[in-house]
């Protein structure tokens, strides 16, 4: 309970709200002061834009290139997707 105050238990466990505006959206409550919602698509990637894409997130993450050798990071890649290549890491 150090988390809450005591009031916000209680309306809690009431079933009331407490008196904080939270408008229940999940980026709303972890976005930071002028972020946007990551925008995605639902097609698919081709192998161009996937290579562009991990190239992209390795060096903006400061991510060592080996790293899209991780049997389990290829497993993500690839599940419900296998026809993209990962690219090796020395084409990253």
């Amino acid at each position: 309970m150090s988390c809450f105050s005591e009031d916000a238990v209680y309306l809690a466990l009431k079933g009331e709200e407490s008196g904080t505006s939270w408008s229940g959206d999940i980026f709303s409550a972890f976005a930071h002061q002028g972020q946007q919602p990551i925008k995605h698509s639902t097609r698919a990637h081709s192998n161009t834009k996937f290579h562009a894409h991990i190239t992209k997130w390795v060096a903006e993450s400061n991510r060592p290139a080996n790293i899209i050798s991780d049997p389990e990071l290829i497993n993500l890649f690839t599940t419900g997707h296998p026809h993209l290549k990962v690219p090796s890491p020395n084409t990253v």
